[in-house]
């Protein structure tokens, strides 16, 4: 991973290192738009209310905020690009999926990349010009190539749905909602809600809900090293005793248990 410049961050990441795969696999947003390219190998995401599959060269684009999941398969390696919104100057960014298939197309984007990774790097004068414009020349490939995948026109019923309740788990999962509030909310009952969720997302409702919560959970234990307690009561929980039966459920290991497992791989052994 290279160094954060400027609110820019390109990063790749492989399904070779497991330790740091809940990051991307558990349901999540980030407070940057972010485009993730493959590639080499396979994965499957969650994104704009729909399942999508991953091949070598497709490219995803993420606006900030927005709930995504990414799955990679075995031998997956995948760019990453982080960016504090610099490409909102040229259009708004929106949830979409680009398969590159024309060759001057991929020789364009693994240039665009490459060119922001090094820059990233750099300590030239002239820094912050160059991640910008680089960033807005990304933007513009990306207005021209626009082909509308996401578009709500060709959202079924289903992913219509399924977008409408992650863009409500977002903004509520920090607390005790159920999949039978967030139901009612959207007018619907809890069956159809998991159905609909089953078939567009491939995930019942409850298990999205949990997914988006322990992922908050585990950020706030690594990154910020919130007390298990406090991460508790910040997400809804009656009790810490409570939340670390569900985490252990969701996530097949005690919070203790995950927080040290990730100490264990940012803390080589000296021996």
């Amino acid at each position: 991973m290279t160094k954060a410049a400027h609110g820019t961050l390109v990063s790749t990441i492989s399904s070779t290192n497991p330790s740091f795969a809940w990051r991307h696999e558990m349901l999540h947003s980030a407070p940057q738009d972010r485009y993730f390219w493959v590639t080499r190998g396979q994965a499957r995401a969650i994104v704009a209310g729909a399942e999508v599959g991953l091949s070598q060269n497709s490219l995803v684009s993420v606006p900030a905020k927005v709930p995504f999941q990414l799955q990679t398969s075995a031998g997956t390696f995948l760019n990453i690009l982080a960016t504090d919104q610099l490409a909102r100057r040229v259009g708004e960014p929106k949830s979409q999926l680009y398969r590159l298939s024309d060759p001057s197309a991929q020789r364009d984007m693994a240039q665009l990349f490459e060119t922001l990774r090094r820059e990233t790097q750099t300590v030239e004068i002239g820094q912050n010009r160059a991640i910008q414009a680089n960033v807005l020349l990304l933007t513009v490939w990306l207005l021209r190539h626009d082909r509308l995948l996401f578009s709500p026109q060709r959202l079924s019923a289903a992913q219509r749905l399924s977008r409408a309740f992650l863009s409500m788990l977002e903004a509520g999962f920090a607390s005790d909602k159920s999949p039978q509030h967030y139901a009612a909310a959207l007018g619907v009952t809890p069956t159809h809600l998991t159905r609909a969720t089953k078939e567009a997302l491939n995930k019942p409702a409850s298990t999205l809900v949990a997914d988006r919560k322990y992922r908050a959970a585990k950020e706030a234990i690594i990154d910020h090293g919130t007390p298990i307690k406090d991460v508790a009561a910040a997400l809804g929980f009656s009790s810490a005793a409570y939340f670390t039966r569900g985490f252990q459920t969701h996530c097949g290991q005690t919070p203790s248990g995950f927080k040290k497992a990730q100490n264990t791989v940012l803390t080589p052994s000296t021996t």
